[in-house]
This record gives structure tokens, sequence and C-alpha cells, in this order.
């Protein structure tokens, strides 16, 4: 088929132009880039125009059925009339007058949707009426295919239409004498050499002749090769074709630009959400250590109170008030445990206060540097500029975890915040805590109660004084000796389900915290799986538009 090499390229540009346009679309672009695309998609298919011209019976008809290997032109029938046929890809068949002396045809005829066909009347009928020729199909045809018969090859308007066609689009023209099998070789070579002096004197420059016959399908190969070479692989066609392919490669190179600005914010996100998790996870410890710091205290504060209880106690078995207790009766444990448990629930309670307080501005400094480091780490927006409406995802991303920040930042809704992370450890230290130590002290009030002392008080009251108070000063070493292990044990328990419970606050702020940063990681990681296969069909596209260049332009060479 003629033109099949032209047609080759043109299909594998038009399906890496398709390509193109596709990633466009999935790429949201300007409005602008795809109006270019779709323009482009639409001159690159544009078909060849093909003129056929010469007198009434010349063989034009036949030409073209034998050019095409399609008999879509009716022999002898449209060409009797002034009008002017134009030839087009068409569903269904159809004639569809577009002026007094136009008429378009639609064939459905494959090979019409790469060449639309011109098939005009006779020279003698549209010399007087030229212009809708010369003005509207000559200017923009790829070839103008002007037949002489060999049986009258000397017909005068042939010549004077062709001297009203405009020196410029000469060139375009190529002389065919049809039906040489009605000659002799000889002859017809006769008639080719007369006719390329008469194009000399009368047109000024030498164009090619072809001398074929549309009836044995003689000669058309030279016709073929001439198209193939001159028309398809001419300047015009192969302009249009680097032209539709330098505007295509405009258009990727700004959807490549675009997509690597995207794909560097993202790698640049992904990098900052790295180091504020890495930031994060150091604070964390940091808090973790002041709870240390906080057990610490707590256990400072409570041997205080266990050592101010061993004194008491110690006071309390002492030699005379063992003495005075043989004597006289009174509910002196009770006394001694509320004494005990009210310091040691005061001094729980006030070392609590400010432990817990501590933790709570610390963790409001966690929120202050994290607002600080959003705004300042990704306000920017690093490398070249991405899709409009990649940005504008971002921007509302970090527009919100902004927001979500300050409120978290604010008095009222940071207080509520801690409150509800430490429900379960800083209110209950604020209560239970001294309930935990008083655990303690109604041990020791079993422990008294099973000393022996009151053995003592009572048992022995008819015994020699002496000898009692002998025997409550060795219970006193027990009782003394029993309240301290209870106070440790005790001490251990309280300061274990302190930890507990403060740790686990910890976790559950932090965790909460690296959760705000969530939504903004999960659009990093979806938008990094969307734009490493873009950034692929754009190399692949670069390399099939870099083929296709290297070829249009060898077939130049």
């Amino acid at each position: 088929m003629i033109g099949e090499a032209y047609l080759q390229m043109r299909s594998r540009l038009d399906s890496a132009l398709h390509d193109l346009s596709r990633l466009a679309n999935d790429l949201n672009a300007a409005p602008e880039a795809l109006e270019i695309l779709h323009k482009l998609g639409g001159s690159l298919r544009e078909p060849f125009l093909f003129v056929v011209a010469g007198e009434v019976n010349a063989g034009k008809s036949s030409l073209l059925n034998a050019l095409f290997g399609r008999e879509f032109a009716k022999v002898g029938v449209l060409p009797t009339t002034d009008k002017i046929y134009v030839f087009k890809y068409g569903e269904e068949q159809a004639d569809v007058p577009l002026s007094a002396r136009l008429v378009e045809c639609h064939r459905p005829e494959a090979f019409l949707r790469d060449f639309n066909i011109v098939d005009t009347p006779g020279t003698n009928t549209i010399v007087a009426e030229h212009q809708e020729i010369t003005e509207h199909f000559l200017p923009v045809a790829d070839a103008v295919f002007f037949v002489f018969s060999v049986v009258n090859p000397w017909a005068l308007s042939s010549w004077e239409f062709l001297e009203l066609v405009s020196r410029k689009w000469l060139k375009n023209v190529v002389f065919v004498v049809q039906q040489t099998d009605l000659r002799s070789e000889a002859e017809v070579a006769d008639i080719l050499a007369h006719l390329r002096k008469t194009i000399g004197e009368r047109l000024g420059q030498p164009r090619p002749i072809f001398a074929v016959s549309a009836k044995t399908k003689s000669g058309f190969d030279a016709l073929d090769n001439w198209i193939d070479e001159t028309v398809s692989r001419g300047e015009t066609r192969r302009a249009k074709l680097l032209s539709v392919l330098n505007s295509a490669g405009v258009v990727l190179g700004d959807l490549r630009e675009k997509a690597e600005g995207a794909f560097s914010i993202l790698r640049t996100d992904a990098e900052k959400i790295a180091q504020v998790e890495a930031s994060l996870s150091l604070r964390k410890e940091k808090s973790m250590r002041q709870i240390e710091g906080v057990l610490g205290a707590l256990a400072l504060a409570y041997e205080r109170a266990q050592r101010r209880g061993e004194e008491l106690l110690a006071e309390r078995f002492s030699l005379f008030e063992t003495l005075k207790s043989l004597v006289k009766k009174g509910d002196w444990q009770r006394e001694f445990q509320e004494k005990i448990e009210g310091r040691l629930q005061e001094a729980i309670r006030r070392q609590v206060e400010n432990s817990v307080e501590l933790l709570e501005t610390d963790l409001r400094d966690v929120w202050q540097q994290l607002h600080e480091s959003l705004r300042r780490e990704f306000a920017a927006s690093p490398g070249p500029p991405a899709f409009p409406d990649f940005m504008r995802q971002r921007e509302q991303l970090l527009k919100k975890l902004e927001l979500t920040l300050l409120e978290k930042m604010s008095g009222q809704s940071l207080e509520q915040q801690l409150q509800r992370l430490f429900a379960d450890s800083a209110n209950w230290l604020r209560l239970p805590a001294g309930i935990v130590a008083a655990g303690g002290i109604a041990t020791v009030a079993a422990i008294l109660a099973h000393a022996a002392v009151i053995d003592v008080t009572g048992s022995i009251a008819a015994a020699a004084a002496l000898f009692g108070a002998v025997v409550a000063m060795v219970k006193r070493k027990q009782v003394l000796r029993a309240f301290a292990e209870t106070m440790v044990s005790k001490r251990g328990e309280m300061l274990a389900a302190i930890e507990d419970h403060l740790r686990h606050a910890m976790d559950r702020f932090y965790q909460e915290l690296g959760l705000t940063f969530r939504p903004l990681a999960d659009f990093c990681e979806t938008q990094r799986l969307t734009y490493e296969p873009i950034l692929a069909r754009i190399k692949e596209l670069e390399e099939n538009l870099g083929k296709s260049g290297a070829e249009i332009r060898s077939e130049a060479s």
C-alpha cells in the first residue's frame, strides 16, 4: 500500500501520543495540556489529501481505483458533471452536498481513513470556475495528479488550467499519462518526451511524469515509489511528524518535571516524618527517664515517712511507755495507725502532685516543639513545582495537622487531653496512693495486734512489772523489724504500680502523638505508590518518542 512506511511511523507516534494523553489524564494535568494533546492527535491523524485533475475521459477515476486497489470512484459517472467530489471515510455510504459545486462522498473504505481524495470534473469545465480548487484544495494537497489521456495529451484546457495555478503550488503537481495500453511503447515514449518539453516551456519548471495503464495495472510501481519517497517521506509530512513529536516532548517534559517535583516533595516529607518519629522516640526516652526520677522522688518521700513511722513506733515502745501501758489501757494502736497513715498520705500526695505537674509541663513542651517543627520543616515545598491537585491535597493535610496541633496546645484542650491520658495514672496517683501506703499501716496494726504486746499487758499483769517490761522490749524489736519489712514490701508494690501506670500513660501519649502525623505519612506512602509507576511510564514514553524521532529523521536522510 502506498505510504505504508509513513503510516507505520505515524501509527507508532500516534500510539505514544495516546499513552501520553492517558498519562496526562491520570495526572489531572491542566486543561491546556490536555487540549494541546487533543489537537496534536487530530493533526497527526490528518489524512493525506490527493487531488486529481484532467480532461474529461482522461481516466482519472480509473487511475484512483487502480492506485488504491478499490472501486470507490465510479468510472464514467461522477466526473461528467461540473461538481467536485471529495471522498472521505464514513461508516455508511452517503453523498452530502456542501455547495452547488462541492459534494462530500462518505465511503466505508478503510484506506480513506488515511487518504482523502478530491476528484475534479474535466479541466474544460473548471477553467472558468477554477477558484474552488486552486484556493481550497491545492494549497493543502500532498499531491496533485494531473492526468492526460495517451489518446489526446495535448488538450488546450489542461494547460490553461495549469497556467492558472500559483507557481508555489506547482511543486505538488505530478503528471500521469493514462491509458498507455492504447499506444505502442515508441508512441508513449514520444508523447512523454514532448510532454516534458511542453512542461518546461509553459510552466517554467520540470515535473515528474509517469505513464500508466489502469486497465493492465502497468507503470504503477514507479508512481507508488514516487508517492512513498516524495510525498509520505517528503519535507511537509516529515515536518508535521517532527512538529507533533516536539510538541509532545514539551508536554511530556512538563509532566515529568511536575511528577518529579511531587516525588521530590514526597521523598523529603517522608524523610522529615522519619526525623520527627526519631525525635519523638528520643523525647519519649527522656520522658521515661523522668518517670524514673518521679519514682525516685516518691521512694525518698516514702522512706522519710517510713523512718518517721519507725521513730514514732520506737517511741511508743520505749520502756517508759511500755510500763505505762501495763497500768493504763488505751486504743493507742488506732491512734498510731491514723498518725502514720496521715503523714504518709500527705507526703506521697504532695510528691505525686508535684511530679505529675512536671510531667504535664514536659508534655506541653512536646506539643509546642512538634508544632514549631511542623511550621519550620513542612511549610516550604522543595524542588520543582508539582501538580496543583497534589499540592492542594498536601496543603490541606498540613493545614489540618497544624490545626490539630494548635487545638492540642490550647490550655483547656491540652488539660483535657492530659487528664484523659492520665485517667488511669495521674488521677489514680492523686487519690489512692495514700491508700496503698495505708495498706502497710493496716498490716502493721495487725502485727501490733499479734505482737504479744497486748498479751504482755494482759496475761502477765499479775507478774512482776520488771519481767513484763523485759518481755515487752523483746517484742518491741520484733514489731519494729516487722514494721520495716512490711513498709519496704508495700513501698515496692506502690512504686511498681505507679511505674506501670505512668509508663502506660506515656505510651498512650506518644502513640497518639504519632497518630497525629499518620495521615501525612499515609498520604506520602500512597502517593509514592502512585508516582513511582508514573515516573516509569514517563521514562518509557521518553524512550518511545526518542525512537520515533530517530526513525523520522533517518527516513529523511
